[in-house]
This record gives structure tokens, sequence and C-alpha cells, in this order.
């Protein structure tokens, strides 16, 4: 079996980005839902909604990697043992006898190395799309679940936003809390729970957040 680590790695690299921009995207989006502010307005980054991800499906992305892993080398063993030939044999049979193909070893009568080539990996490429649909439909149950703890991050915040890390905006006496900046704006909230959006350089992180962590 020839394997192509470039571009082995090219699409897994590929796979766990997307993976991980789509629970950033999930996370922010459903996070600032209940504060109805769009995403869109604060400009988040690709690589904002990366490290986003990467915080929220930390575990989903060890997860995925370790079936990645598995799947790589249950593929290699499959085509590489005298099982998975025979499997592929017998398939290969059953959909020729299907599709009534008469005659498929005429396809290639010079080159048997290339039929041979094509009948051990026949059963390995449907299985492998069968696990990237089961794959596919684990990431879409995975955005659901993540959107849903956004979510009520944010009922949580609305119901009490004191969580918040407290901020100053242009010496305003009333106290403000910061629920997430992007890269243009930062949505904030104050004591009576009005949310607004704010520039970045207006606004000061009070010195009583870190007070509260200090060790006794």
């Amino acid at each position: 079996m020839k394997v192509n680590l470039s571009l082995d790695t090219a699409v897994i690299i590929t796979l766990i980005t997307v993976f991980l921009f789509g629970i950033g995207q999930a996370y922010l989006g459903a996070l600032l839902r209940p504060f109805l502010i769009d995403p869109a307005v604060l400009n988040f980054t690709v690589q904002d909604k990366i490290y986003w991800g990467f915080l929220k499906g930390f575990n989903l992305f060890i997860y995925s990697s370790l079936i990645f892993m598995i799947m790589f080398a249950l593929r290699h063993i499959w085509i590489s043992s005298e099982i998975g030939t025979f499997f592929d044999k017998k398939l290969l049979a059953y959909v020729q006898k299907k599709l009534m193909i008469k005659h498929m070893d005429t396809l290639h009568p010079h080159n048997n190395s290339q039929k041979e080539e094509f009948e051990k990996s026949f059963t390995s490429a449907i299985l492998m799309l069968l696990a990237g649909i089961i794959l596919l439909i684990g990431y879409i149950f995975a955005l659901s679940s993540i959107e849903d703890k956004g979510k009520d991050k944010g009922n949580a915040i609305l119901e009490n936003p004191t969580t918040l890390p407290k901020i100053r905006i242009n010496n305003k006496d009333m106290q403000n809390y910061l629920i997430q900046c992007g890269s243009l704006l930062c949505a904030v909230i104050d004591e009576k729970k009005n949310v607004s959006l704010v520039e970045p350089k207006n606004i000061v992180m009070l010195g009583s957040n870190f007070e509260k962590n200090k060790a006794p």
C-alpha cells in the first residue's frame, strides 16, 4: 500500500481546523444570542474562532483525533491483510452480480496490478465512506451540544452579570461588565442589564478583578 504522508497530513490538518472553527463559531454565536448580538458585529477573526473551538471542544478534539488515528491504522491493516483481500473480492463479486457486470475482467486486460489494487481497496473505500458519514453525524450532534452550552452560559450571565469581569468605560459611574471582545468591538452589560457595543480602547479593566484571585 502506498501512503502519501503529505496529502494525508494536509487532509487531517484541514479537517481538524474546520472542526475547531465550527465549534468556536457555534459556541460564540450561542453565547451572544441571549444578548441579541450577532457575532459578525464583533468581527471575530478565524484564529479567535479556532481558539474558542479548541477551548470548548478540547475533549471532542481528543476523541476525534483518536478516532482518526484508529481509522487510519485499521485501514492500513485492512488493505495489507489477506482477510481484507478476501472480503474485497467477495464484495466486488456481489456488486458485479447486482449490477449485472459480466465481463469486469476485460476492463483492464493488460494491467493486472491496477485491477488487483482496485479490488484490494474497494471494501476499504466503502468502510472509510461509512466511517466519514458516522463522524459527520457525530460532529453535527457535537455542534448542537456546544450550542446548548453556549446558550446556557449566556443565559447565566444575563441572569447575574456580576460573574463577569468589571470594567470602566470612559469614566462612567455606572458599573459595567465585559461579556466578550472581538477584533473591532466589545460587548458589555451594565448593572441594569443594558447591553452596549464599545471599542476596546475605551475599556479599562478594573483592579478589583485581580484582588479576588489573590491567594490568601
